[in-house]
Order: structure tokens, then C-alpha cells, then sequence
């Protein structure tokens, strides 16, 4: 990748994490969230909360592993927002597909 490229990918996840933050409550939660999602992006070897704490978090390992342990968000928010996120990004090129059938689009784009 170029830096470019990487700058790109940077911008994109800060903007899939955006769609999310406000789920996960107050600044602290949200952070830990953001950290998690980097680590999983970009630590080359385990993915387990001490490595991406101390590789892309802010060194915050108990922080972290109470946050994803703990789970201090609405699970079915969360999938409602990823569903949402979905159906955003594949409503285009299936209604391509099944363009007989707008109600159903409109339904998936308005939740």
C-alpha cells in the first residue's frame, strides 16, 4: 500500500467507527471501541486485547478487556447499525436485480 492508500484506509475506518461510537456510551467506551477495531486491523500477529492495547491502544490492557469482556453496549443496537450500514452499501447494486420490488429498499434504508 502506498501512504496514500493507507491515509485513505485511516479515513474510511474512523468513518465506519463513527456510525458506531454513540452506541457504545460514554468517551472512554468509545475510544476503547475505536482501539479494538485498529487492533484488529493492523496487529500482525494475536489479536487478544494485550497486544492491541499496548501496539494501538493507549496502553490501557484492563481498560480494554473490561470493555469487550464486559460488553457495556445494546448488542441489538449495535446489529441494527451494521445491518443499517449493509443494506446501505449493497442496496444499489441489488435493486439491480430485483428493481420490481421498491418497497423493499425503502424499508431496508429507513431503519
Amino acid at each position: 500500500m502506498t501512504p496514500d492508500d493507507v491515509r485513505a484506509a485511516a479515513e474510511r475506518l474512523i468513518d465506519f467507527h463513527e456510525h458506531f461510537a454513540p452506541l457504545f456510551g460514554k468517551e472512554q467506551a468509545q475510544d476503547h471501541a475505536f482501539d479494538y477495531l485498529k487492533g484488529l486491523m493492523v496487529c500482525p500477529e494475536r489479536k487478544s486485547i494485550e497486544p492491541i492495547a499496548l501496539l494501538v491502544g493507549h496502553g490501557d490492557v484492563s481498560g480494554l478487556q473490561k470493555f469487550v469482556g464486559a460488553a457495556p453496549w445494546e448488542y441489538d443496537d449495535v446489529m441494527a447499525e451494521a445491518q443499517a450500514l449493509v443494506a446501505e452499501a449493497l442496496a444499489p447494486s441489488a435493486r439491480a436485480y430485483a428493481p420490481e420490488f421498491p418497497g423493499i429498499w425503502a424499508n431496508t434504508l429507513n431503519r
